[in-house]
Parts: structure tokens; C-alpha cells; sequence
């Protein structure tokens, strides 16, 4: 039963990585049609421009590239999405290929150190388990070791003359009993057996420390990597977002304005895609954190 509860757990924490990295993956999808659509106007007014004789072959080259290196990351992207997709199915053990309805990764938790249910981690109840059992094994050999008192008990008739010379026809019973004591004498080969059992024991507890050690340490290096991509995320949220925005919307003006070339506005363009995405894979980077912290602490 424990070692289900384990291989549950473990189905749970890989199921939850597969749904985030579905979002992630719908969520960088979006970012890339954006993109797609921004560059292919982009290429549209480069055309048009050209052919009035406006610009020169270099702007509309440039227009043309951007957009080629948009379609070859999105294909990537559907490809991948695809065999996740594939892989989230065969997790569920269904025909149906489901798609997350939800498009936000926000797989947080309270933001606080707390271990308290590290206990009841199936790994470590597997261990304890095997304390129990090895404990157990050392009071069966033990008990080898005692004296053995065996009692036994017999009833029977007499027909025909008895040893004492009086004749029975099977109408009284005789009841008697035996009581027995075996003393082991040579004792050697099973204190051999004891001695091997106590050591199994102080084996399965060391094995208990360890694991239950090896899950702390990992769960204070996770909250860790937690709260500095949570960190990320805030600072993205509150200054890089804006900021992304706010680059966009200006570069556009001033591109329409000819106070920027192409060029420049190109770079300004894909320096606020650049914020966007970096914001898609920091959310997905604390959600993925936090899912690890869920495992580590009660194997949910």
C-alpha cells in the first residue's frame, strides 16, 4: 500500500509538471502569434514603402527575416506542445486529449520555510514502515532464545482387563497430561540470527535519518530557488511589465513619426518581446518550484 501511495505521488507531482508546462507552453504560443502579427505588418508597410520608393530593400529584408525567425520558433513551439500534449494523455490513462482551460501559472504557496509535514511523506512512512518490521523480526529471533513449554493432553477408554487386574467396558474415560519444557542448549547459531536482526534494525532507522534528511535538505534548497523566482516574478510584475509596454507603444510612435529608423525600432520591438517571455518562464519556473515543495513536504 505504501509503495502505491508512493508511486502516487510521484504520478501527481509529474502530472502537475506536464499541465504547467502545457500553460507555458499555450502562454509562449500567444506571445509568438503577437509577435507573428506585429512583424507581418510590419513587413506589409515595408512593401508598400519600398514600392513607392520610400525605403530601401534592406528595410523590407530585415521585415522578412523577423518574421521568418517568428514562424520557425512558433512551429518549434506546436511541435513540442504536441508531444506534451501526448505525454499529459498517456499521465491520464485517456483517449481524450484535454487541454488546460486555464492560461495563468499560478501555482503559489504561502511564503514561508515551514517542514512541518515532512512526516507524512510516503517515502518516509515506507521507511518507518520497514522499522516496524525489522523490529519485529528482532522479537521473533529473540523469542527463539526462551524456553519452550509445551503442554499436552490425552483422554481414552478401556475395554477388556486393565493393568490393574479390573475388567472395563468403555464406559470411563481416563484423562491424563503432559507438560514439557525445551531449553535451547546450543544457542549460538540463533543469538548469531538475533544479532543479525538487530543490525537490519539500526540499518532501517539510519536509512529513516537519511532519507528524512535528504528530503529536508532538498525542500530548504527548493523554498529557496522559490522565493528568488518569486522575487523575479514580482519585479517583472511591478517594473518589467510597464516598462515592456511602455517601450512598445513609444517605439511605434516614433517609428510612424520618423523619429527612429527600422532598425532601431526592430530592436526596441524585440527588446519588449524579450521582457514578455522572460515573464512566461519566470512564472513557469516558480510554478514548477512550487510543485516540487508540494511533493517534498507531504507527497501531494
Amino acid at each position: 500500500a505504501l509503495n502505491t501511495s508512493i508511486k502516487e505521488a510521484e504520478l501527481r507531482k509529474v502530472v502537475s509538471e506536464t499541465f504547467v508546462n502545457l500553460i507555458y507552453l499555450q502562454n509562449k504560443q500567444k506571445l509568438l502569434m503577437r509577435s507573428d502579427t506585429i512583424f507581418a505588418e510590419f513587413l506589409r508597410k515595408a512593401s508598400l514603402r519600398l514600392a513607392k520608393g520610400e525605403s530601401n530593400i534592406l528595410e523590407k529584408t530585415t521585415a522578412e527575416i523577423q518574421r521568418g525567425n517568428v514562424k520557425v520558433q512558433l512551429n518549434q513551439l506546436l511541435t513540442e506542445k504536441k508531444l506534451v500534449a501526448t505525454q499529459f494523455q498517456l499521465l491520464l490513462n485517456t483517449e481524450v486529449f484535454y487541454q488546460p482551460i486555464e492560461d495563468k501559472l499560478d501555482f503559489n504557496i504561502p511564503l514561508q520555510n515551514d517542514t512541518a509535514g515532512i512526516d507524512r511523506h510516503p517515502l518516509l512512512k515506507y521507511k518507518d514502515q520497514q522499522i516496524a518490521v525489522s523490529k519485529s523480526l528482532t522479537a521473533v529471533e529473540k523469542a527463539k532464545l526462551l524456553p519452550d513449554l509445551s503442554l499436552s493432553f490425552f483422554s481414552t477408554t478401556i475395554k477388556g482387563v486393565g493393568p490393574d487386574n479390573i475388567l472395563y467396558i468403555g464406559a470411563n474415560r481416563f484423562n491424563s497430561g503432559q507438560v514439557g519444557l525445551n531449553i535451547p542448549i546450543f544457542a549460538s547459531g540463533q543469538k548469531a540470527k538475533v544479532k543479525a536482526a538487530k543490525i537490519m534494525e539500526i540499518e532501517s532507522s539510519n536509512n529513516y535519518a537519511v532519507e528524512k534528511k535528504r528530503l529536508l535538505n532538498e525542500y530548504n534548497s527548493m523554498f529557496d530557488t522559490y522565493r528568488n523566482d518569486k522575487e523575479t516574478v514580482d519585479y517583472l510584475e511591478k517594473s518589467a511589465l510597464p516598462n515592456a509596454k511602455l517601450i512598445s507603444e513609444v517605439a511605434d510612435k516614433q517609428f510612424i513619426n520618423g523619429d527612429i529608423n527600422y532598425l532601431e525600432w526592430v530592436t526596441l520591438t524585440n527588446q519588449s518581446i524579450v521582457i514578455l517571455s522572460n515573464y512566461i518562464d519566470a512564472k513557469k519556473a516558480v510554478s514548477e518550484a512550487a510543485i516540487q515543495l508540494f511533493y517534498l513536504k507531504n507527497g501531494n
